[in-house]
């Protein structure tokens, strides 16, 4: 516990933001569109960001995208990133 404590004064602020990005994925059952996560996190409101940070959690390793399976008829769903398991003690 000491450790963790220690690792969130010593991150960065980026850093800082992408965990808490992280954390509210997760709280939303680890996977979010980018237009969903427009709507629902305020520091993403601005339009197109939020498919920025969503990739460059891809690009961290800290995700990956999938295509829901379409249901019936019509435009097919949104993209969704994924939140893959990260192993905390590799940084």
């Amino acid at each position: 516990e000491t450790q963790r404590v220690y690792s969130l004064l010593d991150e960065s602020e980026s850093e800082g933001a992408q965990r808490r990005l992280i954390e509210f994925i997760q709280s939303k059952g680890g996977r979010i569109s980018a237009s969903k996560l427009t709507q629902s996190y305020r520091p993403c409101r601005e339009r197109g960001m939020a498919k920025e940070v969503l990739d460059q959690l891809v690009s961290d390793g800290y995700g990956q995208w999938e295509q829901p399976p379409q249901k019936g008829r019509g435009r097919p769903p949104a993209p969704e990133l994924v939140l893959v398991e990260v192993d905390p003690s590799v940084s």
